[in-house]
């Protein structure tokens, strides 16, 4: 199994959270003009903690839509040609990727790849982030 490397990790990581925040962006901005068309009033802890929670769940729900139903797949895995696979390189199973995205959450678990290869979420659900060309040629038998 050919492992993606750091750099490719990371560069995934730069894209995912860039797409993330891009469609986060797109939700929030407008929100102020809905809320003041709906006459509504929200408290500015009302408005930190609706932020922080839409953020999060938007993070979490980006991560297991696209590795569940793109094939192991993220923007960031597609421009980067990886993805994510089980220890035999077959597509995780919905509970897999369920495990691995609710992994995300632990505070400063994007930080593990400075030490190994593999991230928490990785090891806890049991996957791996190859690169989707040598998977291919694995697979098919074509060089």
């Amino acid at each position: 199994m050919n492992l993606a490397g750091r750099e490719l990790r990371i560069l995934n990581f730069i894209f995912d959270y860039m797409a993330v925040t891009f469609v986060f962006m797109i939700l929030v901005i407008p929100m102020p003009l809905i809320a003041k068309s709906l006459s509504l009033e929200f408290t500015p802890f009302f408005v930190k903690f609706g932020v922080v929670a839409l953020y999060i769940l938007l993070y979490w729900a980006y991560y297991f839509l696209m590795e569940h139903y793109m094939q192991g797949k993220t923007l960031g895995k597609m421009l980067t040609k990886t993805r994510v696979v089980t220890a035999e390189g077959t597509q995780p199973d919905f509970w897999s990727i369920f495990v691995r995205t609710l992994a995300r959450g632990i505070p400063f678990e994007f930080l593990t790849y400075l030490v190994t290869l593999t991230g928490v979420h990785d090891k806890m659900s049991g996957t791996f982030v190859v690169k989707d060309l040598i998977m291919r040629e694995q697979v098919t038998g074509d060089e």
